[in-house]
This record gives C-alpha cells, structure tokens and sequence, in this order.
C-alpha cells in the first residue's frame, strides 16, 4: 500500500464513506439548509490540510511552499465556503495556482527545496510519511515526471478518477489515461518494478 494511502486508509466513516465524501455530503446539506457552516468548514480544514499539503508535494512543491500555498487556499476557501459546491476539488485546484504563482514569480531557488531537516521528536502524522524513506524515494521518483504527469499522479493519488480529472485540468480523459500510463511506466522503471 502506498504510504499516503496508507495514512488516510483509517479515516473512514460509517456505511463504507471516506471522511472526504463524508464531508462533501454534510457540506452539500448544510449549504443547501442554510445553516451555520463554520464547525463544518473546521473539519473539512482538519482533515483536508496534511492532505493537500501531500498534495502538492507530488506535484513538485517542496513541503514549506506546499504548507504556504495549502494555508493560502483554505483562507480563501474560509471567505468562499457558502459558494463552494466541491471543497476538495475546489481547494485542490486553487491550492495549484497558488503554487504556479510562486513557482513562476520566484523560479526554483535554492532555498525551495524538499530535503529541509524537520525535527522528527515533534513530527506530526504527515511529517512522519513524508519523513519515511519510502515516501521521500516516491516523491523523489515523481519528481522526476514531466509536470502534466506528475499533476495527473497526484490527483490521481488523492481519489480523482480520469474523467474527473480531465474536467478539472481541461484536458481530455484520453489525456489523462496517457499521462497515467506514461507515468506509472517511468516510476515501475525507476523503482524497479514497486509501485
């Protein structure tokens, strides 16, 4: 199992739902109720923050800009939160753009990059899978891809499936299915067949 996956495979709710959907449900109820959405955008910002956090890491962000552009997304999820019909989808791709901002204004300094040291006594959860050596090789390895394939690998990593992810990236499903492909081939190549 891989080791984001692995993070979040306990985090499910009753009747087969993941906290995820779980969340998009009540979001769904509680915007269309109009009743008072705060303790619901709190959960959804718990359980979703390490998550796009993760996120972006696969798509190349290093875990300090990651954390910025993830908190600069939730902010503006918080003023939008009445609007928002799919939260995850939403913050995943706002969260996106905030990191092309940050990449194109400042490039890739040095100073960006993902081998910061984090102190492991007062590691979190997500700090420890992204501190495991086998996470750090599969980021390494997505690193790697060319930026449409890592983009489609890390939504794909967090639940989207291909037509979803098509609609959202403006591509074709067609697209999205090659990039997969293309992509999972180069990492069973460089990872010697373990992915």
């Amino acid at each position: 199992m891989h080791a984001v996956t692995a993070l979040w495979s306990p985090l499910l709710c009753t009747q087969g739902a993941t906290v995820s959907e779980s969340l998009e449900r009540s979001h769904r109820r509680t915007a269309t109720a109009d009743v008072y959405v705060k303790p619901v955008f709190e959960d959804f910002f718990r359980v979703e923050l390490p998550r796009l956090i993760v996120f972006l890491v696969y798509q190349g962000a290093p875990s300090a800009a990651a954390e910025d552009a993830a908190q600069e997304a939730m902010v503006e999820a918080y003023r939008k939160w009445p609007e928002i019909t799919t939260p995850r989808t939403w913050v995943r791709t706002v969260a996106s753009r905030a990191w092309g901002r940050l990449l194109g204004s400042k490039g890739l300094p040095g100073e960006l990059s993902n081998d910061a040291p984090h102190a492991a006594a007062n590691a979190g959860p997500l700090e420890k899978v992204l501190q495991s050596e086998q996470h750090r090789d599969a980021i390494a390895a997505i690193q790697q891809l060319p930026a449409r394939q890592r983009q489609v690998m890390a939504w794909t990593y967090d639940g989207f499936r291909p037509q979803e992810i098509a609609q959202i990236l403006g591509i074709t499903g067609d697209d999205v299915r090659a990039n997969l492909y293309k992509a999972r081939q180069t990492l069973r190549k460089t990872r010697g067949g373990a992915l």
